[in-house]
């Protein structure tokens, strides 16, 4: 896939994300795997960093700039949170959202290593 193509799903993906966090809280049906918005976070941001490191240019700061702008993108989602009905801020998905972008980032790394 063309690098071209990586910024446009990425692209759609973040606005995706915050669609997504701007359901408010009593939209969400009862269901046990929102009991379990940990591992969602990590899942959602492991895409995340394996999108973004797709399209961040190589260079010596790659890793640095892809973990920073999860981490980021992560802290203002969170963020936006706050101002949505039923909604808000956890430190902890923060932490789960930033893990998830390192792993997805690592993850790409490792396996165009392989090829």
């Amino acid at each position: 896939m063309n690098v071209k193509l990586f910024k446009v799903a990425t692209g759609f993906y973040l606005v995706l994300i915050l669609s997504l966090s701007s359901i408010p809280g009593h939209s969400f049906p009862e269901s046990k795997l929102f009991s379990h918005d940990k591992v969602i976070h990590l899942i959602e941001y492991a895409i995340l960093g394996g999108l973004i490191i797709s399209v961040t240019p190589k260079t010596k700061t790659m890793l640095i700039s892809a973990i920073a702008f999860c981490m980021l993108f992560g802290a203002m989602d969170e963020m936006w949170q706050i101002m949505i009905p039923g909604r808000f801020s956890s430190g902890f998905d923060w932490i789960a959202d930033s893990v998830g972008g390192a792993i997805g980032i690592f993850a790409v790394k490792f396996f165009r290593r392989k090829k």
